[in-house]
Formats: C-alpha cells, sequence, structure tokens
C-alpha cells in the first residue's frame, strides 16, 4: 500500500513538473531518481516477501524499507525546495563576501 501510494503521488507530481520550467525539474532530478529507486526497490521487496519461500527477516525488510518516505522528492516539493530562486541564494550564500575579511568566506 505505502509503493502504491508512492507511485501516485510520484505520478502527479511529474505530470505537474512536467508542465513547468525546465529548471523544476532539474532541480528536484535528483529526489525525482532517488524517489523511483526506493519506490523501486520497495516493489521488489514486497514482492520477494510474497514469496512461497519468504522468511520472517524478508517480510520484516520490506515492512520496514516501507516505513520511510518513499517519495521524498513530493515532500521536497511541498517544503518549497524547487524554488526557481533556490539556485541563486545558494550560491549567494556560499559565494557571499564577508564585511569582516572583505574577500569571499570560501576563499579562508
Amino acid at each position: 500500500m505505502a509503493v502504491d501510494c508512492a507511485l501516485s503521488k510520484l505520478g502527479q507530481f511529474v505530470q505537474v513538473a512536467a508542465r513547468g520550467a525546465t529548471s523544476y525539474l532539474e532541480l528536484a532530478a535528483r529526489d525525482l531518481s532517488c524517489s523511483l529507486a526506493r519506490i523501486y526497490m520497495g516493489a521488489l521487496l514486497i514482492e520477494n516477501a510474497t514469496w512461497e519461500g519468504a522468511s520472517d527477516s524478508d517480510i520484516y525488510a520490506a515492512t520496514r524499507w516501507c516505513e520511510q518516505d518513499l517519495c521524498p522528492v513530493v515532500n521536497n516539493k511541498d517544503h518549497g525546495w524547487y524554488n526557481p530562486e533556490t539556485p541563486d541564494k545558494d550560491a549567494m550564500l556560499v559565494y557571499e563576501v564577508s564585511p569582516h575579511h572583505g574577500q569571499s568566506m570560501a576563499g579562508e
């Protein structure tokens, strides 16, 4: 059920993101691929756990895996992590000139 829910959320995210700016998908790309991997691994673990010869450990592993956030791209979107201003603000944070030293903080 967790895998189905995560897959549904991912599908909705992709449909919305596909209509948006390319930069939006560029910001979300790593989380999108991580979400795909987590969902796929969950499906494989569930398939293994339902096998006739599955052990209690197989079932527990599938259960534990599916307890985590299988679709982090959706939660990160909800937190505003893919805002188009994010890359510029991140760069400003990293390369901001220190008023105390007159040079970039990265150069220290």
